[in-house]
């Protein structure tokens, strides 16, 4: 990896992002630099041994208070970086298939991924990112993970009717809950870890009581399958988006639609609370809208990607999404940067 492009950073509207965008021409911008400010990074990895192309970004995760983003995607490879530096941590060996879900573990200098292999795998990063141990095996793909904030439930379902709950310590199977469908794309925890959702091909949400395992209620939230789930902060709340290019936020304690926003002509991959008014989401048109979820309307573009974008995180002041594309672009607020200044010329790396 090496310092070999120039990359512009564009504020946005809501409140301020960098964006970047690859441009050959920021000179011919009159593009004014900021001495000392860090750049923010579009990350992108060499092909894996035996692969000509870089591979295809499918889940990305943050550590909590830390400095390191987790990739993986269609090359079987778990990657670290340091999000702050640009720096690869670690690549890391593992899984036989596609990596579809990765996960920081609370409080731990571990990560659970899952995917194509039908594997749950635990690593741990203080241990050089040996494989600590095979958590389970399923009976289908893997295709989402969620861990409960508390460190104590893990959740996984795929390509099978079920969802899998697990003790995070132990890696005791505690339960199976019959989930909607037979294809679940999309698993969540409420903040405080009192309630599990699930949503997948038929465009229902399920959600699930986690001390008793019963069946909260049901959701009929979308015409086509559902992409992304996501509590928000205050926990109230739950944003579902998929395919009918919609995202729709549902109040947890009544089951009443709240509010729905439209992407127009994109179907939505992911989704993600950036606070409890806005929400982000990415598309199959390469953005990363954000939306005021209250007055129900776009507020700001992200424009960089150049593929679809089937996962973002939301940490540390910072955005981090990763792409089809190939990349992973990792978006800071302007705020942070500098708040009277709305473009910057910085350093990328490539």
């Amino acid at each position: 990896m090496s310092l070999n492009r120039r990359t512009l950073l564009i504020a946005g509207v809501y409140s301020g992002w960098a964006l970047a965008s690859r441009v050959s021409h920021a000179a011919e911008l009159g593009i004014a630099s900021l001495d000392g400010t860090p750049a923010r990074f579009v990350l992108q990895s060499r092909p894996a041994p035996g692969r000509r192309e870089p591979p295809v970004v499918t889940c990305v995760a943050i550590q909590a208070g830390g400095d390191l983003v987790a990739v993986g995607g269609d090359d079987h490879l778990l990657r670290v970086w340091n999000f702050r530096t640009g720096q690869l941590a670690h690549e890391l060996t593992g899984h036989r298939d596609w990596i579809r879900a990765v996960l920081f573990v609370p409080g731990r200098d571990e990560l659970i991924t899952a995917g194509n292999d039908r594997r749950l795998l635990r690593w741990t990063l203080s241990e050089g990112g040996i494989v600590h141990r095979e958590l389970a095996r399923h009976d289908q793909a893997i295709a989402s993970v969620a861990i409960s904030d508390n460190g104590t439930h893990l959740a996984a379902a795929g390509f099978e009717p079920k969802m899998c709950l697990y003790n995070l310590e132990t890696g005791e199977h505690l339960a199976q809950l019959d989930c909607p469908c037979r294809d679940i794309r999309a698993a969540a925890f409420s903040p405080n870890g009192d309630l599990l959702a699930s949503a997948g091909r038929n465009g229902r949400v399920r959600i699930w009581a986690v001390d008793d395992l019963k069946h909260v209620r049901d959701i009929n939230a979308h015409k086509r399958r559902i992409r992304a789930l996501a509590f928000s902060p205050d926990g109230s709340q739950l944003a579902s988006a998929g395919e009918d290019r919609t995202a729709k936020v549902w109040n947890i304690t009544t089951g009443e639609l709240v509010h729905s926003v439209s992407t127009g002509t994109a179907k939505i991959l992911s989704a993600i609370y950036l606070d409890d008014a806005h929400l982000a989401t990415g598309g199959t048109d390469n953005t990363i809208r954000v939306w005021q979820l209250e007055a129900q309307r776009e507020v700001d573009k992200l424009i960089g990607h150049t593929g679809s974008i089937p996962t973002m995180v939301y940490g540390e002041q910072t955005l981090i999404s990763g792409s089809f594309d190939t990349t992973v672009r990792v978006w800071r607020p302007l705020s942070a940067v500098n708040k009277s200044t709305r473009r910057l010329d910085v350093e990328g790396l490539k």
